[in-house]
């Protein structure tokens, strides 16, 4: 019987050689499309709340801020703000935009939001191929300023809505102690017998009133002076108090 012949080192070779080709052309092909991969950052201050001018006296608590802060983290993305970046007349003409059919769901989908080490920055990251990064840059500033303006209106509203509460509740608080005081008045000029304990009540709630009074319209004054600093630091280019803002546009970040 004859024996089979051994195969020849040589075919075991080639088929190493083979998987290690082919290994090193899946590495280059998967190198390639990371390579080509590129992020667009741009990071946004969210500062916590503060009832004060110069200090941090009243700061909002954190766990309040983090509900605020989340509320956030979900408006960026939400049609209302992104349909408002995608109807920018620049911002429609881009290509990258006209490939998704300036599709709301697209950017939705793609944008990355975050805040690093649980602070009060927003990273809002926007990942994209190497080629787009300058059409991505343009969108993402686009999306980070209509963020930035919906926040601030809604701000502004709700200052205004307290200032206006505020006014009302103190206005019918002076009716009220007006009133009070009229009363109070009639009392002790009236003709014996005097009421003392008529009188001792009624100074009892004269002193309330008037302190609630007070109280209220130092809270006005307040308000009144936030507002003026707020829209002095506007007009002068800087940023209200407390404002959301940028800290810095988009940049390309590559691997």
């Amino acid at each position: 019987m004859r024996s089979v012949p051994p195969r020849p080192r040589a075919g075991k070779q080639r088929v190493v050689l083979l998987i290690v080709i082919a290994v090193l052309a899946a590495g280059a092909i998967a190198w390639r499309i990371a390579a080509d991969r590129v992020r667009v950052t741009t990071y946004v201050k969210i500062p916590r709340s503060s009832g004060s001018i110069i200090d941090d006296v009243g700061l909002e608590p954190w766990e309040e801020y983090r509900r605020r802060r989340d509320d956030y983290k979900t408006l960026i993305v939400s049609p209302l703000v992104i349909d408002a970046a995608l109807q920018q007349q620049d911002i429609g003409k881009l290509e990258l935009v006209r490939r998704h059919e300036a599709s709301p769901e697209w950017l939705i989908n793609s944008t990355i939001v975050e805040f690093p080490n649980d602070g009060e920055v927003m990273l809002v990251c926007l990942p994209c191929k190497g080629g787009d990064a300058d059409q991505a840059v343009t969108i993402l500033n686009a999306l980070v300023q209509s963020f930035q303006d919906k926040v601030l209106l809604v701000q502004r509203l709700d200052r205004a809505s307290v200032r206006a509460d505020l006014q009302t509740v103190t206005a019918d608080v002076k009716t009220r102690l007006d009133a009070q005081l009229q009363e109070l008045h009639q009392l002790e000029t009236a003709a014996p017998p005097v009421n003392e304990t008529a009188i001792t009540l009624l100074k009892d709630r004269c002193a309330v009133e008037g302190k609630l009074f007070a109280d209220l319209q130092l809270q006005l004054l307040k308000q009144e002076v936030l507002s003026q600093v707020d829209e002095r630091a506007e007009r002068s280019g800087g940023y209200a108090r407390d404002a959301v803002h940028v800290l810095q546009p988009a940049t390309v970040e590559r691997p």
